[in-house]
């Protein structure tokens, strides 16, 4: 088994509706494998939340009508992207959840399916 690797990036903004915006106040993110600190995470104030609120009510009313065709198109590529990213992703499931790297990547690749 093996452990995962550190975060070495801080996550200090936020993403959504196509572009990245920076918060004003931090969290700290710990592993609860060994307590250390990972990385830190901008958090989203009020009007923050507001924004993004809107803009998904306004995505909703696109995405309902689209077609079943089209919408299964979208998942595919997300089911591409995971499985493209698969190590980073387990890495950051692992060091998030104090599992091994193989025992997320198992839960991500249980998601995929």
């Amino acid at each position: 088994m093996s452990a995962p690797k550190m975060l070495t990036e801080l996550l200090t903004c936020q993403h959504f509706h196509g572009s990245f915006f920076a918060g004003n106040k931090f969290r700290e993110v710990f592993s609860p494998y060994n307590g250390l600190a990972i990385g830190k995470v901008a958090l989203a104030d009020r009007e923050d939340v507001e924004k993004i609120i809107d803009k998904a009510q306004q995505a909703f009313k696109l995405w309902r009508t689209t077609p079943i065709k089209e919408r299964v198109q979208v998942l595919f590529r997300f089911r591409e992207i995971l499985l493209r990213d698969l190590d980073k992703i387990s890495n950051v499931v692992a060091l998030e959840s104090g599992k091994t790297v193989e025992e997320a990547k198992a839960g991500v690749m249980k998601g995929v399916e």
